[in-house]
């Protein structure tokens, strides 16, 4: 059973906040279909009804703004070949005064608004949002994936509900290692024991107030009646086409045509296999799907192509979900929630304590010396994680030759702004994995009081690639996070061995009722953006809009170990070089206008917030991954840029 955690103290009483996500002025409202308004960040969808797109122009002539296009003016999208270049990130914010729903998804977005508006919690809706999202964004998230929440609830009994995917027992490391040399490492022997439903179900059972099946029944209708296919997840098909191609069951719940060409933008894909598994679900329960028909519908479909997971390894998920209490970080008056080990929250909060370090005068400007003590931060908060887990597990023994402090202090010190800060790299031996390639985050705030941060991933694009489509969803891969070269690491795909991640869903608690929430996918960039983001509004005090569109610059990880950063003022051109003169390799600049590909590798720091001041609730979907946000009874604000919507 799931334990139960005491709340944790409360806000620091000898600092005060600095208002989190300061709202400009709105103009103007609108309403979807569902009853909410909605605001996307990032070009539309190509393909839309004409209706619906002569509707949309009719809005935004009016000023009145449906839901339209922000991602950088006249100039934000032009077309390049088969592709759309977009300029600058300029997400523009949602306004309201009934809560607040970030998803990437518009469908799924406008289902946790409407739970929101007819009386649901934050988890309610974050639960019917997941579940909506899984029809409509099938490359990101599945009943085969990975989830971790932070809840924190207006009682102030903060948790983290998780339960990390684990290696199925009747695993064969040799054999993945050959599949990694050769080059094929898809398909289901990839897949960790899936606990994502798990997840849903025990928040729902222990903090939520619908039952399973009313949250179902929106993302039952629409896996029912499909989804429009857009550009941004037409682009992840065609950086696995190949590979989808290869497998027919994957390629035929896409829609592929005949030879393997991509469906063009605006097919509608309709999911009848997930339907059928959802109604399963909505009526047997969330158990269903580890320990009666659907467990042995998997454990089936498992046995007939080769994969490990069986019976027994699901039967195991339940037990293994647990309810505790976050990781808890003081910074400029705020309480920063974050889920600790094995997820990203250690090193985010390691990273802001060095920060907190450093004179406040380097944190808001656009120096490159700020961008190299961003950079700085973030590599060794992660390095001196990876040496912490490192010593728990070999107690004894030490990285090699290094000499660098541990601890935030003793890193800050150690920071020099001629040069990069020497370090051992036979750490990366001992990092996270680089599976969750393209996780996402929903965000959710109700006007309770109560908010929800939660990342989801299926480790690659489409997971593994394949799956049932009787069942009507694609596995995760984050089995291919595993190193398998050394049988007495930690990172060794024992049975039942966990993966180590980098997900950190955020949120952030003002001494004076302020809530920020925010998260996002991107590997080993994941803590960088959060960093960015977070300090953007604690130490900037950037309108949320501003602080998600600000030029941002990462540090890729340690396994990657490399700059990448936007080429968008006010960073200066020459700061690449300068970068590169202090020992940071080669810097891989992002330029605008971008494709795809381009942008959404920069993230997609999606953010919700709450100011008891306004007592507004504003939503900004980061436009490089086109998130949207959504909120019964809200209003538009301005974008970025100060244009009317």
């Amino acid at each position: 059973m799931p334990r139960t955690v005491k709340p944790p103290s409360g806000p620091d009483p000898r600092t005060g906040p600095r208002p989190v996500g300061r709202a400009r002025r709105s103009h103007g409202n609108g309403r979807d279909e569902y009853g909410a308004t909605t605001t996307r960040s990032g070009a539309r969808r190509a393909g839309a009804p004409r209706l619906l797109a002569l509707l949309l122009t009719v809005l935004l002539a009016g000023a009145g703004g449906g839901c339209g296009s922000s991602s950088g003016g006249k100039t934000a999208s032009l077309r390049h070949g088969r592709e759309l270049l977009y300029g600058p990130p300029r997400p523009r914010p949602l306004v309201s005064a009934a809560g607040m729903v970030v998803a990437t998804s518009p469908e799924a977005a406008r289902v946790g608004a409407r739970v929101l508006e007819e009386g649901g919690t934050a988890v309610d809706a974050a639960v019917a949002t997941i579940f909506a999202l899984m029809p409509t964004d099938p490359s990101s998230v599945s009943p085969g994936g990975e989830l971790v929440l932070v809840l924190h609830q207006a009682t102030g009994n903060d948790v983290v509900i998780d339960a990390p995917s684990f290696v199925p027992m009747r695993v064969q490391p040799q054999e993945l290692a050959d599949m990694k040399r050769e080059g094929r490492l898809w398909g289901r022997k990839v897949a960790t024991v899936p606990t994502i439903l798990a997840v849903l179900g025990t928040a729902q059972e222990h903090f939520g107030t619908w039952s399973l099946q009313r949250l179902m029944a929106p993302a039952i209708e629409i896996a029912r009646r499909g989804f429009e296919l857009g550009y941004y997840q037409r682009m992840a098909m065609r950086e696995y086409q190949k590979i989808l191609r290869a497998n027919p069951e994957g390629a035929s719940m896409l829609r592929f045509g005949p030879g393997g060409t991509l469906p063009p933008v605006g097919t509608r894909i309709i999911f009848p296999g997930l339907a059928t598994t959802f109604q399963r679900l909505a009526e047997a329960g969330w158990r269903d799907f580890y320990r009666g028909r659907l467990a042995t519908a998997i454990e089936s479909d498992m046995r007939r192509h080769g994969g490990w997971i069986t019976r027994a390894d699901l039967s195991r998920v339940p037990r293994s979900v647990t309810i505790s209490e976050p990781l808890e970080t003081r910074y400029r008056g705020h309480r920063i929630l974050t889920p600790g080990r094995p997820w990203g929250g250690p090193a985010l909060s390691e990273a802001l304590e060095i920060l907190r370090q450093l004179p406040a005068g380097l944190l808001t400007s656009d120096s490159t010396n700020h961008v190299h003590l961003m950079i700085e931060a973030v590599r060794l908060a992660q390095f001196d994680q990876i040496r912490e887990r490192r010593r728990n597990l070999f107690p004894g023994q030490a990285l090699r030759n290094t000499s660098l402090p541990s601890g935030a202090a003793a890193l800050a010190q150690a920071i020099d702004f001629s040069r990069k800060v020497p370090i051992e790299e036979q750490g990366a031996r001992y990092a996270p994995p680089m599976g969750d390639r393209n996780t996402i985050h929903i965000d959710v705030l109700d006007t309770r009081g109560n908010a929800v941060a939660a990342t989801l991933t299926l480790g690659r694009f489409f997971g593994c690639h394949t799956g049932s489509p009787d069942l009507g969803f694609f596995y995760n891969s984050l089995m291919e996070s595993f190193q398998y070269d050394n049988p007495r690491g930690p990172q060794y795909p024992r049975p039942l061995a966990q993966l180590h991640s980098y997900l950190t869903p955020t949120i952030a608690l003002g001494k004076n009722g302020q809530i920020l929430v925010l998260g996002t996918g991107g590997s080993g960039r994941i803590t960088s953006f959060v960093l960015e983001v977070l300090s953007n509004v604690l130490d900037r005090d950037m309108p949320l809009e501003e602080a998600v569109a600000h030029p941002r610059v990462a540090w890729t990880g340690p396994e990657e170990r490399t700059v990448e950063l936007e080429a968008i003022p006010p960073l200066r051109p020459g700061i690449a070089a300068e970068l590169r003169r202090r020992g940071f390799g080669n810097p891989r600049v992002i330029t605008y206008p971008a494709i795809i590909d381009d942008r959404a590798h920069m993230g997609g720091v999606d953010c919700a917030s709450f100011d008891p001041a306004t007592g507004l609730y504003t939503g900004v979907g980061d436009p490089r991954r086109e998130g949207f946000a959504s909120a019964p009874g809200g209003r538009y604000g301005t974008t970025a840029g100060g244009e009317a919507p």
